[in-house]
Order: structure tokens, then C-alpha cells, then sequence
């Protein structure tokens, strides 16, 4: 009798473990769940407010760690150490800058997708699978490298032996990027035109 009662202890014992396991492996996927949807309704509404100025949804994508974004940010990554390391012995500056070798790591970080896009093009895959992913990640890269090539320009100015820029002129050309994205965003663009055009 006594085993039955041991046994029947264990049993609600495994019974309770597996419940607050199952119990938290649920409540975990419903956090990833809720998490997805959070960033796409995010996206949707960052590309709603982004359409005026005329800018592709890929921008707002960008948020999403997508397959091609991963690929195209480790491409960076690697590609900027790789600079770091190989630009110091160029000895291109008489002395030695590390933001100037910081600053070439960066731009040869970029993937230059308008040849990749035409490689791709040639070799006739670009409707394939991999052709999709290559040209999509090659757009990620140049996005995440030209960013950080004007984030740089901000900060550093490269007429001034690459020394830190003071917080009124940093100040200064934020607002003046602000103002020209949104007046770029304004005008019609000449597809917008064009299309209106072969209606009438």
C-alpha cells in the first residue's frame, strides 16, 4: 500500500512539472507571438508614415531581422574588421588616424548592389530563389553601410583631419537632413506623374 501512495506522490509530482513546463513553454511562444505581430503592426504603421515622402517599404522593413537583413549585417560586420585590419597598412595618411582607417573600413563595407543587381541579372537568376536573396541582402547592405557612412559624415568632419564635430553643427545638419527629407517627400516624383499622365 505504501508503494501505491509513493507512486501516486511521484506521479503528481511529474504531473505538476509537466503542467508549469507546458504551461511556460506556452506562455513563452505567446510573448514571441505577440512580439511578431507588435513588429509588424509597427512596420505597416512606420511605411504609412513614411509613403508621403515617397520612401519604399524596405525601409520600414528594416526594423525586422529578416533572413536577408541577418546575412547583410554579418557581411558588414565582416567586411568593416576586415578594413579595420588590411587599412592601417596602406599608410595612406602621413600619420596614423584611426577614425580616418574607421571611416575607409566603412565605406568598403557597402556591397555596391546596382552591380550586384546587374551580375545577378546577367547570369539570369535573378527571379530564382537565391537571386531574390542575394539582390535583397546586397539592398540591406548598401541601406545598413550608407547609413553608417552618414552617420559618420555627421560626427566627424573629414575637412578638419577627421576631428569630432561640436553639438551645434551635429545639431545643425540633423535638422537640415529632417527638413530636406520631408520636402523630397513632398514633390511628386516623375513615376507618380508619368502614370497620372497616361490616364488622361
Amino acid at each position: 500500500m505504501e508503494f501505491l501512495n509513493r507512486n501516486y506522490t511521484d506521479f503528481k509530482n511529474m504531473e505538476a512539472r509537466c503542467t508549469t513546463q507546458i504551461s511556460y513553454k506556452l506562455a513563452t511562444i505567446a510573448v514571441y507571438m505577440l512580439g511578431f505581430f507588435f513588429l509588424v503592426f509597427l512596420c505597416n504603421f512606420l511605411h504609412l508614415l513614411l509613403r508621403p515622402m515617397s520612401q519604399p517599404r524596405i525601409i520600414s522593413e528594416s526594423i525586422i531581422p529578416l533572413r536577408e537583413a541577418k546575412v547583410a549585417c554579418s557581411g558588414v560586420l565582416t567586411t568593416f574588421v576586415i578594413g579595420c585590419l588590411l587599412t592601417p597598412l596602406l599608410n595612406v595618411p602621413e600619420t596614423p588616424n584611426v577614425t580616418f582607417n574607421i571611416c575607409v573600413a566603412v565605406i568598403l563595407s557597402g556591397t555596391a548592389s546596382p552591380l550586384l543587381t546587374r551580375l545577378i541579372t546577367d547570369l539570369k537568376i535573378g527571379k530564382s530563389d537565391i537571386g531574390r536573396f542575394v539582390v535583397s541582402a546586397g539592398v540591406h547592405s548598401d541601406l545598413v553601410s550608407t547609413l553608417l557612412i552618414c552617420i559618420g559624415y555627421i560626427i566627424f568632419d573629414p575637412f578638419n583631419n577627421f576631428d569630432y564635430r561640436n553639438s551645434k553643427n551635429i545639431l545643425r545638419m540633423t535638422s537640415l537632413l529632417v527638413i530636406e527629407t520631408v520636402l523630397a517627400g513632398q514633390g511628386d516624383s516623375p513615376a507618380n506623374e508619368l502614370g497620372e499622365s497616361r490616364k488622361s
